[in-house]
């Protein structure tokens, strides 16, 4: 009778990890294949999911910070301007590219070019509240487009600026600066903020919030504007699997507490508005986003195209955060860099004082006519572009021509299977030396002339760039010209600092997680005589 089998356990750990790594030397070779053997970066974790997102930006983890961080050398020690990012433990292969050209190729859309939008199943924390006009494509694309697009017209952006104005105008007098004639911000974003919200509350829903009276809380232990920043940094947590994201951890515990805060809030206020639209029918009930939107979906007499109540959810989730989050930080990234940039400000004030002067409040009309304080925005998505990427994936197996970064009119092509993903790094275009010259500096000139809004490729490119750049235009506009024409931007510098080594921190201090947000900006309003 055989005796018994002795197992050991060091023979077995081996003999898996000889499995393991077999495995993960396959899963490295038919990534790249996928991406056609494009040069590029090896990499354990695919940058943008999980857990490489969620693991700091280190030099052998790109993790989501590596555009931000490694802008000035990614593209520039690899002489190309398009790179393939393999992961061979975890995660899907990806191209990025910093080349308009390549990028054009990838929003021209599936049935042009075989790269479309993501599967929502794939996007995590974009996809938490359902299907949007964000994440859609395709033919859902178009159904969401035609009832979410009406909202946006010269009636909305008109509201906009006039909301503004009586924004600012309630914040003089609530937070007293009426008679100070030096204003100290220990974080100006603490106003950008909640400028936008309160403008995003009054013209995306119509809700009656004031400077004094904001928003209402949420809960006991949360208010909205707590919930929402919550959100936005946390929402890496998502890419979780739903076991996981079921632990009673703190930063979990956090996340789902601020999700019950959000969907009680628009749960409650979006069925409250919807029986208000609803009972008016046939009067007119408002210009604001949320108002349009609901009579559009009403109107629309096919039943297949109306929008359920969970896509009318996501889309008021996609508005609050694209119309609160980004332009609150574009804002104070353009205040920063007008702040350092005093020869600039100076030119902005001279065209406020002879576009609108001191009589009158700015008015809608003058924003053609405000093309300094655009090219400042402008010029401030150049340099922190909110909205750093865009995520497209091979729907089919195709191709991508790859121009030469260093022989003109030469072209590679290379088969890309389906499948993979393909970054847009809006980034690494905004500095790219092709497209801007001295790309560190600041120099809103370089807007001079530009009629198209959605050049800065923070907005993003194609028929499907961001449909509420107009509104996030006239709103910043609007705030600018007022600030700009009562207050002087000046730095609040700590003892001993230099204005660059404050405009340097900022920048260093950067993080780009969902959005590209610039650290917390101390500012002095200093009033204008």
């Amino acid at each position: 009778m055989p005796g018994p089998i002795e197992v050991n356990i060091w023979t077995i750990l081996a003999t898996l990890l000889v499995i393991f790594a077999g495995s993960r030397v396959q899963k490295l070779f038919r990534g790249q294949r996928a991406v056609g053997y494009l040069p590029g970066l090896t990499i354990p974790f695919q940058p943008i999911g999980f857990p490489g997102g969620v693991i700091k930006t280190l030099w052998w983890n790109p993790g989501l910070e590596f555009m931000w961080k490694w802008r000035s050398t990614f593209y520039s020690q690899r002489g190309t301007e398009t790179i393939s990012l393999v992961p061979f433990i975890f995660g899907d292969p990806a191209i990025i590219t910093s080349n308009i050209d390549v990028a054009k190729q990838f929003a021209a859309g599936p049935s042009k070019s075989g790269f479309g939008k993501m599967n929502p199943e794939k996007l995590g924390p974009l996809s938490f509240w359902g299907m949007s006009l964000l994440i859609s494509d395709g033919d859902m694309w178009k159904r969401h487009r035609r009832i979410v697009g009406p909202s946006f017209s010269n009636n909305l952006y008109k509201l906009v600026w006039s909301e503004a104005i009586r924004t600012y105008s309630e914040m003089v007098v609530e937070e007293g600066f009426e008679d100070k004639k030096v204003v100290e911000l220990p974080v100006v974003q603490s106003l950008t903020t909640k400028f936008t919200l309160l403008i995003i509350g009054r013209c995306g829903f119509g809700f009656p919030f004031t400077w004094a009276e904001p928003i209402p809380a949420a809960g006991d232990k949360m208010s909205f504007p707590q919930a929402v920043r919550t959100f936005m940094r946390r929402l890496q947590l998502l890419h979780l699997a739903t076991w996981a994201q079921s632990i009673p951890l703190p930063p979990m515990n956090e996340l789902n507490a601020c999700i019950a805060v959000l969907r009680s809030f628009m749960e409650h206020n979006i069925h409250q508005k919807e029986d208000e639209i609803r009972s008016n029918r046939g009067q007119q009930n408002g210009n604001d986003i949320f108002t349009v939107l609901v009579q559009a979906n009403d109107a629309e007499t096919d039943q297949k195209l109306k929008l359920d109540h969970s896509e009318l959810i996501s889309n008021v989730f996609l508005m609050l955060i694209a119309g609160h989050e980004t332009t609150a930080l574009t804002l104070a990234a353009t205040i920063a860099c007008l702040a350092k940039h005093q020869e600039y400000q100076q030119e902005i004030f001279e065209q406020i004082q002879s576009v609108v002067g001191n009589a009158r409040e700015p008015t809608f009309e003058d924003y053609a006519k405000l093309d300094k304080v655009q090219a400042s925005v402008y010029e401030t998505l150049r340099l922190f572009p909110i909205a750093y990427m865009a995520v497209r994936e091979a729907h089919q197996d195709t191709i991508l021509h790859i121009p030469d970064s260093n022989e003109e009119g030469r072209t590679t092509t290379i088969h890309v299977a389906k499948g993979t993903q393909v970054l847009i790094d809006h980034i690494g275009i905004n500095y790219n030396p092709r497209y801007f010259d001295d790309p560190e500096e600041f120099k809103p000139s370089r807007w001079n002339g530009v009629t198209n809004e959605s050049e800065p490729y923070s907005f993003g490119i194609g028929p499907r760039a961001c449909i509420g750049r107009k509104f996030a235009m006239s709103e910043a506009v609007c705030i600018l010209t007022m600030f700009l024409r009562d207050w002087k931007f000046e730095p609040l510098l700590q003892d001993n600092e230099t204005v660059d080594a404050w405009y340097d921190k900022l920048s260093r201090n950067a993080q780009s997680v969902v959005t590209l947000a610039i650290a917390n900006v101390p500012l002095r309003l200093v009033r204008r005589v």
